[in-house]
């Protein structure tokens, strides 16, 4: 697999993932956690908010490239 990363785009990405971000501090219930983690830790709107936008961004961007991310599912060691 050779794929070209275009630095720009992945920049692009991650002001979109912070305007997420910042939407959700600006909101009066923005420190609220809406879940936990496996290991306890907390999972708050701004981690999947930035989670969802990241995701969803790469994939189109980069179809045929899987993601392993914090906030995501497990992905089968067949596929990565």
């Amino acid at each position: 697999m050779n794929h070209q990363i275009q630095m720009a785009k992945i920049v692009s990405i991650a002001k979109l993932a912070g305007k997420a971000i910042l939407n959700i501090y600006h909101d009066a219930e923005f420190s609220q956690v809406v879940d936990f983690k496996s290991d306890n830790s907390p999972l708050t709107l701004a981690d999947r908010a930035a989670h969802d936008v990241i995701v969803d961004q790469l994939d189109k961007t980069y179809p045929d490239i899987p993601i392993i991310s914090e906030e995501g599912a497990e992905i089968p060691y067949e596929k990565r």
